[in-house]
């Protein structure tokens, strides 16, 4: 679910960005909102873009915050809904895997590997070269001072998964197959 997951988020960045740059804003915060949706319903971890957008939004005093929000959450509202009516739990499935995570990642790796356990899993998903391209998009960006916006999104959200891991609260995907 990774590949269709970075898919429909980037899409939706790039709408969603693209949105701040001409005047058919409501036309592309659409189209964000339901690619957003569409990366919510394959990865939970979707869920975590929807607050910083609308922040960005908020941020940036779009007086089309209220429609981004009320389409960004159709599919949110109605999963949380049903794992509540069937688990009594809105967010059950992060609540099964924060306790998978506990046991499993503070006996089962050091300090070091949860520290550095996203950017490995980075560098060893989009290969080398790949990784090292982004990674320098992302310092020509912030140099220049174009989309750096979303950038700095990128940057805060592998700190907060680094950061969570090193607490042993998440794990970070590793090698299935």
């Amino acid at each position: 679910a990774a590949a269709p997951f970075a898919f429909f988020l980037f899409i939706s960045f790039y709408f969603f960005f693209l949105s701040q740059k001409t005047d058919k804003a409501v036309l592309y915060l659409v189209f964000s909102a339901i690619f957003l949706n569409f990366a919510c319903m394959t990865r939970f971890e979707g869920y975590l873009f929807i607050p910083l957008l609308w922040a960005f939004l908020f941020y940036k005093k779009s007086r089309h915050l209220l429609l981004f929000s009320a389409l960004s959450l159709i599919f949110p509202i109605f999963w949380m809904y049903n794992s509540w009516y069937s688990d009594g739990i809105f967010l059950s499935f992060a609540s099964t895997a924060s306790k998978f995570s506990k046991e499993w990642m503070v006996t089962h790796l050091s300090l070091e590997d949860r520290a550095l356990g996203w950017g490995y899993t980075l560098l060893s998903t989009l290969s080398p070269p790949l990784a090292i391209l982004g990674f320098s998009g992302l310092i020509y960006s912030a140099i220049k001072r174009i989309y750096w916006s979303l950038g700095a999104i990128f940057i805060l959200i592998f700190d907060i998964f680094t950061y969570v891991s090193i607490q042993g609260n998440i794990s970070f995907q590793t090698t299935r197959y």
